[in-house]
C-alpha cells in the first residue's frame, strides 16, 4: 500500500496522537473493528455484515483496523465528532435534523436517534452519525443498501434509486408522407399498394436504439449507496490512485508484515541469546579468528590449507612500534622437508618463510620447541635455532649456534606437532597437539591476535545475573616472559587479556572456588560466587580484577614456553559460525571404552586422571584403518584433535578423559 503510517498488530491497545484523517470515518466501506480483551465481541472492518455498535469510553482502549493500528484513541474520535457537530450547519432531511459538518459529515444529536432508526428501517440507509454528548459516545452511520464503490468524495453517501432507463420512440403513417421513426422504432421494410402514397412501412422495435444500455447485459440498478473503497490512514491523499486499497496489494502487505514479524522474532531470539550470554556466561573467549586450517594428507604430510591466515612480524614503523602483517594463503602449503629426520621428532614448530616484501610464501621450515627463542638478546643455546628478535620485531634463523643470523619475512609458528619416524622412507606427521589459530607462542614470547572477543567477569547485578566487561583486541598483542616474572623457575602460567593488552601470571595458584583460598604468596582464583578473578600478591588481601584468561603455558627455567592450552577452547569454537557444539556444557568421559565420533569436526580432550603414567597416556583414533595416537601429558592435558564421523576414539593408560565434540570448523 502507498501509505506506511500503519502497522499490522494483534495488540488491541492503541494510543498516541491521531494520524487518522477523520473526514472519511463515515466513508469507510466496512466498519471499524473494535476488539477489547474483555468485550468478547466487536465488529470487523472486513466483515460483510453491516451492524451497529456503540463504542463507549469505559470499554474503549483504542481502535484498530483488522490487525492494523490506526493511531487514534477513542476519546480523540469523540472529540472530533464533537467539534464537527459544533461547527456544522443545521439541515433537515425528512424527519431527521442534523448538523452538516465542514467536512461533509451528517451528525445528528442523540435526540434524533429514533428518527434515524426509523429512516434506516424504512429506507435501508441512514448516513448519520448520532452524537451522545452526555455519555461521550457516538453511533456510526449504517446502511443495508448495496455499496457502490467510488473514489469521488462528492458522491459519498448519495443514494442511487432503483430503476431502469426509459424507452421512447415514434413512428407514423404511410410511405412518402410519414416522418421517419425515432427512438426504439425503425423501418425494416414496406408493403406496396395501388396508388401513390399508399405504401405502408413495417415498423420494428429495438430498445438499444433508445439507450445503449439495453442489449449489452442483463444488469439493472439496484438501490445502493456510494462508498469510498478505502479507509484512509495517515498521510493518504483522497482520490490518489496510490491510496486505493487493492485487495492483492493488501494481501501482499499482510504477507510482508508476517515476514517482518518472523524476522523480528528471529532477531528477538538472537537478542535473547545475546542477553543470555551477557547474563549467564562469563570468563571466556566468545569469538576468535579461525586463522589456521590444518590437515594431514594421504602421504602423512602436514598440509596448511588455503585460506589460512598467517601472522608475520614485519619490523617496526617510523615511530618504533611493532608492525604485523596478516597474509592469507591462496593455495595449500605442504610440509615435506622430513629428509633429515632420523627419529621421532617431538614438539615440532613449523613456520612459513615469505619473500622480503612479505608478498609470496616461498619456503617452509621449523625446529623443535626447545630450539625456539625470543627476546632482545640473540641466543647461543643450540645448533639450529629460530629467534624472535623482539627489539626489531623479526624472526631470524641460525644454523651455526648463533654465530650468524639470517632473516626474511617469516610467520609465527602455526602449530605444535610430533613427527613419527618408522623408517628412513616412512615418516609422517601426527595431528597437531596445539593449533595457533588466534594465539600461540615462540620461545619466551606469546601472542594474542586481533579481533578476539572476550568476557571479563565483573561481579553480579542485584538480581544475581552476571556482569561482564566485553572486549575485543584491536591489534596483535605480544608479551615476553622475563626473568623477573618467572624467577627462572619451571612453572605453569596463565595469560590474560584486558583492555586490549595481555599480561602474564606465573608461579601462582589458579583455582575456581566459592571460598577464598589460603594465601601463600602470589595467588589468583576465580570466585564464581561473586563472579570476579581475585588476586593477592604478598599480602593477605584479595582484590578484584577485570581480566579474562585466554591460555595456560608451561615454561622451563630459561623462560621458554614448552606447550600451550587455549583457555575455554570450546567457547572459541562456538564463536566460529561454521562450528556447532551439540552440548558444550558437559563433556563425554571415556576410558578404555571407545567413543565413536558423530560428526566431522574436532574434539577437545582433557585428562581427568592417570594410572600413574601421566606422561605416557594416549588417545587412539581408528578411522579408515589408519591408527593415530596422541600423547596426553598429564601436566599439559588439553588437546584439540580433528576427527571424521565414524572414527573410534579410545583412551589408554589414563584414568579417564573428558572430550568435547564439535561439528564443522575443519
Amino acid at each position: 500500500m502507498a501509505n506506511s503510517n500503519y502497522a499490522w498488530t494483534d495488540n488491541p491497545t492503541v494510543s498516541g496522537v491521531s494520524q487518522c484523517d477523520t473526514d472519511v470515518l463515515n466513508d469507510c466501506l466496512m466498519h471499524l473493528k473494535y476488539n477489547h480483551r474483555t468485550s468478547g465481541g466487536g465488529f470487523s472492518l472486513f466483515d460483510t455484515k453491516i451492524t451497529d455498535h456503540v463504542l463507549s469510553g469505559d470499554e474503549a482502549l483504542g481502535w484498530v483496523i483488522q490487525g492494523g493500528v490506526v493511531t487514534m484513541t477513542y476519546p480523540d474520535a469523540v472529540n472530533v465528532i464533537k467539534e464537527e457537530y459544533s461547527n456544522g450547519v443545521e439541515c433537515t432531511d425528512g424527519d431527521v435534523t442534523y448538523m452538516l459538518s465542514p467536512t461533509g459529515r451528517r451528525i445528528a444529536d442523540i435526540s434524533q436517534y429514533e428518527a434515524v432508526d426509523r429512516l434506516y428501517e424504512t429506507k435501508g440507509h441512514a448516513p448519520y452519525y448520532v452524537y451522545d454528548a452526555v455519555n461521550q459516545q457516538f453511533y456510526l452511520p449504517k446502511t443495508k443498501l448495496l455499496q457502490q464503490f467510488t473514489t469521488n468524495t462528492d458522491l459519498v453517501n448519495t443514494v442511487n434509486e432503483a430503476g431502469l432507463p426509459n424507452i421512447t420512440g415514434t413512428f407514423g403513417g404511410t410511405r412518402d408522407v410519414a416522418v421517419a421513426p425515432t427512438g426504439a422504432f425503425y423501418r425494416n421494410g414496406w408493403t406496396p399498394a395501388p396508388g401513390a402514397g399508399s405504401d405502408t412501412y413495417a415498423i420494428a422495435f429495438d430498445a438499444s436504439r433508445s439507450n445503449s444500455l439495453y442489449g449489452k447485459s442483463d444488469t439493472v440498478q439496484p438501490p445502493s449507496v456510494n462508498m469510498l473503497i478505502y479507509y484512509k490512514v495517515g498521510e493518504v491523499v483522497v482520490n490518489s490512485d496510490l491510496a486505493l486499497i487493492d485487495a492483492q496489494e493488501m494481501i501482499e502487505d499482510a504477507l510482508q508484515e508476517v515476514d517482518t514479524k518472523i524476522n523480528d522474532g528471529l532477531s528477538s531470539l538472537a537478542n535473547a541469546s545475546d542477553a543470555l550470554r551477557q547474563t549467564q556466561v562469563t570468563n571466556c573467549i566468545l569469538e576468535a579468528p579461525n586463522n589456521i586450517k590444518i590437515d594431514i594428507n594421504e602421504n602423512g604430510y602436514l598440509v596448511l590449507k588455503s585460506g589460512s591466515t598467517l601472522i608475520i612480524p614485519a619490523g617496526l614503523d617510523d615511530e618504533g612500534n611493532k608492525k604485523f602483517e596478516h597474509k592469507t594463503l591462496e593455495s595449500d602449503v605442504v610440509f615435506t622437508n622430513t629428509d633429515a629426520i632420523t627419529g621421532n621428532l617431538k614438539d615440532f614448530m613449523p613456520i612459513v618463510w615469505y619473500s622480503n616484501d612479505a608478498s609470496t610464501a616461498h619456503s617452509i621450515g621449523g625446529v623443535c620447541v626447545s630450539q625456539m627463542f625470543a627476546g632482545e638478546t640473540a641466543p647461543t643455546n643450540a645448533q639450529d635455532m629460530y629467534w624472535y628478535d623482539t627489539a626489531n620485531n623479526l624472526i631470524k634463523f641460525s644454523g651455526d649456534t648463533g654465530a650468524s643470523w639470517e632473516f626474511a619475512m617469516a610467520s609465527f609458528p602455526i602449530c605444535q606437532v610430533d613427527v613419527i619416524f618408522e623408517s628412513a622412507s616412512v615418516k609422517y606427521f601426527n595431528y597437531p597437539k596445539a593449533i595457533f589459530s588466534h594465539c600461540g607462542f615462540i620461545g619466551s614470547a606469546y601472542w594474542l591476535d586481533k579481533e578476539v572477543k572476550y568476557l571479563a567477569p565483573n561481579g553480579k547485578s542485584e538480581t544475581g545475573t552476571l556482569n561482564n566487561i566485553e572486549g575485543v583486541t584491536q591489534d596483535v598483542q605480544i608479551h615476553i616472559i622475563t626473568d623477573e616474572e618467572s624467577n627462572n623457575t619451571a612453572s605453569k602460567c596463565m595469560a590474560w587479556v584486558s583492555s586490549n593488552s595481555i599480561s602474564w601470571w606465573g608461579n601462582a595458584s589458579i583455582k575456581t572456588s566459592y571460598t577464598k583460598p589460603s594465601v601463600t604468596g602470589y595467588t589468583r582464583y576465580f570466585d564464581s560466587n561473586e563472579n570476579y578473578w581475585k588476586k593477592a600478591d604478598l599480602s593477605t588481601t584479595f582484590t578484584n580484577t577485570n581480566l579474562c584468561p585466554f591460555a595456560t603455558f608451561n615454561i622451563n627455567t630459561q623462560n621458554q614456553i614448552l606447550s600451550m592450552q587455549p583457555y575455554e577452547i570450546m567457547q572459541v569454537a562456538i564463536g566460529n559460525n561454521s562450528v556447532f557444539w551439540p552440548d558444550y556444557t558437559a563433556g563425554i568421559t571415556i576410558s578404555a571404552f571407545p567413543y565413536t565420533a558423530e560428526y566431522d569436526g574436532w574434539l577437545t580432550a582433557s585428562v581427568i586422571g592417570d594410572q600413574g603414567t601421566g606422561q605416557n597416556g594416549y588417545l587412539q583414533i581408528n578411522g579408515n584403518t589408519v591408527v593415530h595416537s596422541y600423547g596426553l601429558d598429564y601436566t599439559t592435558s588439553q588437546w584439540v584433535i580433528p576427527v571424521s564421523r565414524g572414527d573410534v576414539i579410545t583412551a589408554h593408560q589414563v584414568g579417564s578423559v573428558t572430550i568435547f565434540p564439535c561439528k564443522g570448523g575443519r
